[in-house]
């Protein structure tokens, strides 16, 4: 069967990192998503992190955009003319969604707000997602990745000090905008479908980042004091924590039975010191504790003491603590299919994250196709929407696509 936005055509406008993740999103879950390029070099991310030894051309795709790009059809219109905009009216016309994450102000300037896009296609479900929302003062600041991460405090919460953290790798950021903005698009897509409306959908880089710290956040507004920030040699509960094993390898334990695990770490005679005996003991002690432990679990491998804690049955949970070089041999991402191995014509075969969910009935995309070059579905999409031959090589000669 299809998937669930089969038969939907999607018209992105969009750059970078956070808004390409929304066509993803979508073309994931089986729309026909049209990303919206300028002819004179398109998006720039397509030359942002070069793949190095690969056969894809330099300056049309970079890993960024491939793997941000993929599922989609391109094409190249130039919107500062008036026969660009033209097409891309047309275009958008027959479209069920557009979206782009270009500033508020741009979009008006270039007539792709939605005041005007709702006139051409009155049940378009049109969704923008500005850097900080599209209101407020700085509604058209300019702002990446570490921007969103700052403002919303989240370089604070992830830091184990009074000083704002670093970076988190990734572009968390842009992942978390862009997912947030496809899934805002898939409820108006089903709004549309039931009540057979258009309508305007915002979201923001930094709004996620909020919703990202939902609890901490929320215990705040009712005069809750902050989650508090520990390093892993002083946290709270030491028989919660992270510990480094005699093979180099990390594990994360929580141990819910002391007397038990002073028996399996031999440490026998600390079972009832007044110092560890309970919780609160613990916890005033728990810079010494981590470092008896730290000393217990470095005498055996990681999977030695896996293979103990189940054997003896005590009560405590414990897990790896991956690497992202790691993650491709979990034996559960493998079952899950959770990485993804796909044919791409100029990478050969590569392996790719797919979405973290399942639909029996109705699957998500589980092999992508490559991200387009740059204006490689134009000639195909402008004849769909009904323009001939030598109007097109027309539109080349004047610099339209």
């Amino acid at each position: 069967m299809a998937g669930i936005l089969e038969g939907m055509r999607v018209i992105e406008f969009a750059a970078l990192g956070g808004g390409p993740l929304a066509g993803l999103v979508l073309g994931d879950f089986g729309a026909e998503v049209i990303k919206i390029e300028n002819p004179k070099g398109g998006d720039p991310s397509r030359v942002m992190f070069q793949p190095k030894e690969t056969g894809i051309p330099p300056g049309n795709h970079s890993i960024l955009y491939e793997f941000s790009n993929q599922n989609k059809k391109g094409i190249t219109l130039n919107l500062a003319s008036e026969k660009g905009r033209e097409i891309a009216y047309k275009l958008i016309g027959t479209a069920d969604a557009f979206f782009s994450n270009y500033f508020p102000k741009n979009l008006i300037k270039l007539g792709f707000d939605y005041e005007t896009l709702s006139k051409i296609n009155p049940k378009l479900v049109y969704a923008t997602a500005p850097a900080f929302g599209i209101k407020g003062p700085d509604k058209d600041k300019q702002a990446y990745d570490p921007m969103a991460m700052a403002r919303s405090g989240m370089l604070m919460a992830i830091s184990p000090n009074d000083e704002p953290g670093s970076m988190i790798p990734g572009a968390v950021a842009d992942l978390m905008g862009g997912t947030f903005l496809g899934f805002s698009i898939m409820a108006g897509l089903l709004a549309k479908q039931r009540y057979g409306i258009g309508q305007e959908v915002n979201s923001s880089l930094f709004g996620p980042m909020l919703w990202a710290q939902y609890l901490n956040i929320s215990g705040t507004l009712v005069g809750q004091p902050q989650m508090t920030k520990v390093p892993r040699n002083n946290t709270w509960n030491p028989l919660s924590n992270s510990y480094r094993c005699k093979d180099g390898k990390w594990m994360y334990v929580i141990a819910r039975d002391w007397p038990g695990l002073c028996r399996v770490l031999h440490l026998e005679n600390l079972a009832d010191d007044p110092k560890f005996n309970d919780q609160m003991p613990r916890t005033q002690n728990r810079k010494e504790l981590i470092g008896i432990l730290e000393k217990a679990y470095a005498e055996k491998t990681r999977d030695e003491w896996f293979a103990i804690f189940k054997e003896t049955g005590i009560d405590l949970i414990c897990e790896v603590v991956n690497t992202v070089f790691d993650l491709p041999n979990d034996e559960q991402i493998q079952a899950n299919q959770l990485i993804k191995e796909t044919e791409h014509p100029g990478l050969g075969s590569v392996k790719m994250l797919r979405f973290p969910f399942d639909f029996s009935e109705t699957p998500v995309v589980m092999s992508r196709k490559a991200a387009p070059s740059l204006g490689e579905h134009t000639e195909k999409i402008l004849q769909e929407c009904g323009y001939g031959t030598e109007e097109i090589a027309q539109f080349r000669e004047d610099k339209v696509i």
